[in-house]
């Protein structure tokens, strides 16, 4: 499968209404190129997101809705990307999902510079 990402998004940019196709992938092409997708924040038993961080599929039905959480325990613990920005409850924005993140918040396995295997997009 194939299929032409949006180029040009703001990925920093959030938004309290849907401004793409929820699961639209999005690109910032450089050196290296970075794969986005679309998502709406849910933040479960937590607040809000920080840029940096690891967001999760929120609950059985998150993967299929592109709803993400930050909060571990409300997730169904599949790694959906990382956020390049705050999300508040309900918003729309981007996650990471493809090329080098830094991480703001340590992971509990693993050392510096090593791959996440497998992030779901």
């Amino acid at each position: 499968m194939s299929f032409a990402p949006v180029l040009g998004i703001d990925v920093t940019s959030v938004s309290d209404t849907a401004e793409f196709l929820l699961g639209q992938h999005g690109a910032v092409i450089g050196s290296p190129t970075k794969l986005y997708k679309y998502i709406q924040f849910d933040a479960g038993s937590a607040s809000a997101s920080v840029a940096g961080e690891v967001c999760y599929y929120y609950t059985l039905d998150g993967y299929k809705n592109n709803v993400v959480t930050a909060d571990l325990s409300d997730s169904i613990e599949i790694g959906a990307g990382v956020t390049p920005n705050v999300m508040t409850d309900g918003q729309y924005g981007w996650i990471q999902i493809k090329g080098p993140a830094t991480l703001t918040i340590a992971l509990t396995a693993g050392a510096d510079g090593d791959p996440l295997e497998r992030l779901v997009a």
